[in-house]
């Protein structure tokens, strides 16, 4: 149901002036805001001034975002809380989507419901809840973007007789500023979101703040965590394209949440590789982000193997995998072709860790070490051999974990410079 014409924009009530302010700060200032919860925060400080009396404020918003169709930001206004609620992929073809006010909405209507009795249509869902929770009047209006896609944004009032006409005059007469400062945010937040998806948090960053020309890189100290799951190749022959791309999935997920939770970043899939840094910034506790970098990866295998439970009888073999862990100085940046950059590390510490990676499966263990990152560990690491690696042109000792280190190849059985 359209706004009744009785409401329709007008500033005809002694509220020019209010208009006019509020739409000065959302273009002046509310579009610098950081967030969206700090935009609406301030809004409704800045509408009370007005006379303008809003009990909660929702912007509900359409995204780009692997896992969410959308979010919706609801402020109560009174107690200044704002709650950020993710609408998940598949939600628009849900009754709980087609039950709201928001999917009419983004369709481009506008919605005006009164919430008191005797004269309340309560026609949807949400509406009985707000009549409930104390809501008198609730009005709902497109939010227009660039290209004339509709966001959306809504007003409740807890007032007794609910808006009144000059409040709804306010609340039309700051839409168009209203929508251009939601979406400069949105559009901030949204390539912050994909950035990080991407490329990782600490890089998204960089690139934001300018780290876009090739070759622009600088020099770190870091640990090199590496991964890759075992038999791969075999497993992949024993599942569909489709399957196989789930387990990935859940593979993955198991390997980069101990990664993020304990301060390390994931730079590139490789397959079923797994490459990632715990950066050693100027003054860090380097025994400390050794510590954090090993218990990312004792959690990492370990959530690996419990898949086992879903996944063993499908594969026809166990769920594993094995991780290396290196510390060096690597360049990390932009590299690549012109018009198609990689921003990741390189130099012979990703090289040395990738290689010591592939001796997992030959030595028996989950997790092995190379001996300066053993060096800085705070707990005893056990000397497996010393091991020649392709590529690399002195034998490396590698190390491993007391209880992980199984039953590793004497020293006189590792390969020449020709093996792993």
């Amino acid at each position: 149901m359209a706004l009744h014409e009785s409401v329709a924009p007008s500033l005809e009530h002694g509220v020019q002036r209010e208009v006019v302010e509020l739409i000065d700060w959302l273009l002046r200032e509310g579009r610098h805001q950081q967030s969206l919860s700090d935009l609406i925060r301030a809004l409704a400080i800045r509408m009370a001034a007005a006379n303008v009396r809003v009990w909660r404020l929702n912007i509900g918003l359409r995204q780009l975002h692997p896992a969410f169709y959308g979010r919706a930001i609801v402020l109560d206004c009174i107690k200044n809380e704002v709650v950020e609620k993710p609408r998940p992929h598949g939600i628009e073809d849900s009754a709980f989507y087609r039950e709201n006010p928001i999917s009419a909405i983004f369709g481009g209507g506008h919605i005006r419901r009164k919430l008191e009795e005797p004269v309340a249509v309560l026609d949807y869902p949400l509406l009985r809840e707000l009549q409930g929770d104390g809501g008198t009047d609730y009005a709902a209006f497109p939010l227009e973007f660039s290209g004339r896609r509709n966001q959306a944004v809504t007003f409740t009032s807890n007032q007794a007789g609910g808006f009144t006409v000059a409040e709804i005059s306010v609340l039309q007469g700051i839409l168009p500023a209203l929508g251009a400062a939601v979406e400069a945010i949105h559009n901030r937040e949204e390539t912050q979101r994909l950035l990080a998806t991407y490329v990782g948090a600490r890089a998204g960053d960089r690139i934001l703040n300018g780290s876009i020309k090739r070759g622009d890189c600088e020099t770190i100290d870091a640990v090199l965590w590496i991964c890759d799951l075992e038999n791969f190749t075999a497993i992949s022959e024993t599942l569909s394209g489709r399957d196989l791309i789930s387990l990935l999935d859940a593979y993955f997920d198991a390997i980069v949440a101990p990664i993020g939770r304990h301060g390390g970043e994931v730079l590139k899939f490789m397959g079923d590789s797994v490459l990632a840094v715990f950066p050693l910034s100027d003054g860090a506790d380097q025994t400390a982000v050794h510590c954090a970098a090993l218990t990312a990866a004792r959690e990492g295998i370990t959530a690996v193997e419990a898949l086992n439970g879903t996944w063993a009888a499908r594969t026809h073999r166990p769920i594993s995998c094995g991780v290396a862990l290196h510390v060096g100085k690597v360049s990390y940046g932009n590299i690549g072709a012109a018009d198609r950059l990689d921003f990741t590390v390189i130099g012979p510490a990703v090289n040395l860790a990738a290689r010591l990676e592939q001796l997992t499966r030959r030595v028996g263990t989950r997790i092995v070490l190379s001996e300066d990152f053993a060096t800085a560990l705070a707990e005893t690491a056990v000397p497996l051999g010393e091991f020649a690696l392709k590529g690399i042109s002195k034998g490396q000792v590698v190390f491993g974990l007391p209880q992980l280190a199984g039953n590793p190849v004497p020293p006189t059985q590792s390969s020449p410079s020709t093996g792993a």
